[in-house]
């Protein structure tokens, strides 16, 4: 059980396959297999718009820092969703 305890993953990088779907592999399975590196990453998950509706964390953070009783896990009652709405308005 000890070696477990040192386990470290291999490092993972993302890779681009001969018919061009992006892939996360080892590293050392992109260089065994000259897999070409993608340095950018293609799902900008990240880039959200103002337009984006809110992630459940991004309402969850919002309430907890402006003390609107808000469940930690679970559905988004309705008013709390109002309230963030309310106070996001342009």
């Amino acid at each position: 059980m000890a070696a477990r305890d040192h386990y470290q993953p291999p490092e993972t990088v993302r890779a681009l396959l001969p018919n061009g779907i992006e892939v996360t592999v080892s590293a050392e399975q992109a260089r065994l297999c000259h897999y070409p590196l993608v340095t950018e990453p293609a799902d900008t998950a990240d880039e959200r718009s103002e337009t984006d509706p809110p992630t459940p964390a991004d309402v969850r953070a919002w309430a907890q820092a402006t003390g609107v009783d808000c469940p930690d896990k679970g559905r988004i009652p309705d008013r709390v969703m109002q309230a963030y709405r309310d106070a996001h308005q342009h």
